[in-house]
């Protein structure tokens, strides 16, 4: 009774919260009402437990992908003794960020890295014919003119040993 009566008193003091009871009391609810107010309860924590689950997701992701780089980087470790590491992660890092520059300098050195020694010693052979022609390079006694092309390593070889005066067989 002494409840009772503490909250008959409170609701004196408050006759709209005392209306609304009073209608709430008589008259019944709408099955629509609970519906939507349980609707929207289970949309917001779907969509909730949905954002959890991507954080999750993107966690998983992440730890999947420093495992395959660790991995990655020890093979390349134990590959290559010089292999720079810091060099190689921060220049990772500079593309992470969309950076295109490193990339193609990357690829550049990977082409160049790719052609035959004969390949290479031709280019530099041109390019140093280019620039003498032009002034920018003395050539005396250092590249002798050569118009020959070779096939390969081993016939470019031979070569350079018979202008030597040196069977390339013995």
């Amino acid at each position: 009774r002494k409840r009772y009566d503490e909250w008959d008193r409170l609701l004196k003091t408050r006759p709209d919260i005392y209306q609304q009871l009073e209608r709430a009391a008589t008259s019944p609810a709408d099955p629509s009402v609970a519906y939507d107010r349980a609707k929207e309860y289970a949309d917001g924590s779907v969509k909730e437990l949905k954002g959890e689950l991507e954080a999750i997701k993107k966690q998983l992701e992440e730890e999947r992908t420093k495992k395959e780089l660790e991995s990655e980087m020890s093979t390349l470790r134990e590959k290559y003794p010089d292999f720079d590491e810091p060099e190689v992660m921060a220049r990772l890092e500079y593309l992470s960020d969309g950076k295109t520059g490193p990339l193609l300098e990357l690829l550049h050195w990977a082409v160049k890295g790719q052609k035959s020694p004969a390949q290479m010693e031709q280019k530099i052979t041109e390019g140093l014919k280019k620039k003498s022609q032009v002034g920018m390079v003395s050539t005396k006694g250092t590249v002798p003119p050569t118009s020959k092309t070779y096939r390969n390593t081993d016939e470019a070889r031979d070569a350079a040993m018979r202008e030597l005066g040196v069977t390339p067989d013995s």
